[in-house]
């Protein structure tokens, strides 16, 4: 749990994306030791600037991390670190360091369907997606979008209309 309290401080950086919170991780071997690391030991790590070193130490002063964690929880928000993934999210390129998921994740066997569409859409687009999710109702698929305005919101309500699981991927 200790761990996962520093992780989520950590990924307040906005510099930090996963790859650099990987090598983060590995250098310090824990999120709670890199949380107390010294500038000089953080520029150890290849490739790590120090622009982002001056945003960590913003964020060690501005930051609690029980009280952050403590927000988390009670908004019902699960924190999941690099080894609690699901297999498939191993499998891409990067796979995130820290996810914050809200609700379950839907079983490993399931079709998942990733929705990009654009913002300022057509009345055919919009038809268009709202037919192809309505379609998929009872057939075991995920939707998973941004939950953008547009196509991405439109594939989501569909979805839940339709009893169609759905993940919205936040930026």
């Amino acid at each position: 749990m200790e761990e996962k309290v520093f992780a989520n401080s950590i990924n307040h950086v906005p510099e930090f994306g996963p790859k650099t919170l990987a090598k983060i991780r590995e250098h310090f071997g824990s999120f709670k030791k890199a949380w107390s690391g010294s500038d000089q030991e953080y520029l150890k790590i290849p490739q790590l600037e120090k622009k982002s070193l001056l945003s960590l130490a913003k964020i060690r002063k501005e930051v609690d991390p029980e009280k952050e964690f403590n927000i988390l929880e009670k908004e019902g928000v699960r924190l999941l670190l690099h080894n609690d993934l699901p297999q498939s999210l191993m499998e891409t390129p990067a796979p995130p360091e820290v996810l914050y998921l809200k609700g379950v994740f839907p079983a490993e066997d399931m079709n998942y369907l990733g929705v990009v569409g654009t913002r300022r859409y057509s009345t055919y687009g919009k038809t268009f997606c709202v037919n192809i999710i309505e379609d998929l109702a009872g057939r075991n698929f995920v939707i998973v979008s941004g939950l953008a305005k547009g196509i991405d919101s439109f594939s989501h309500e569909t979805a839940l209309q339709k009893n169609i699981k759905t993940i919205a991927v936040l930026g």
